[in-house]
């Protein structure tokens, strides 16, 4: 499986779901599965920077991924 976002510019700007996809874009399965998007969206500095919807929607986001690698 591989993700692709299709996108070629930089973050500037960039909705928080944007970057989580330039993040994941052509990660192979198994690193999907293992990737702690909460410890990468901290050390960037963005996790203060997200409303709890918003954190919470990247946690859905990351749980629904592993899944799709899962199946």
């Amino acid at each position: 499986m591989t993700l692709r976002s299709g996108r070629d510019g930089g973050v500037s700007g960039a909705e928080p779901g944007t970057l989580l996809l330039m993040r994941v874009e052509g990660l192979p399965g198994n690193k999907l599965a293992t990737l702690d998007l909460p410890a990468w969206v901290t050390q960037r500095g963005l996790a203060r920077q997200l409303s709890p919807s918003r954190s919470n929607g990247l946690h859905a986001v990351q749980q629904r991924m592993r899944g799709l690698v899962a199946s």
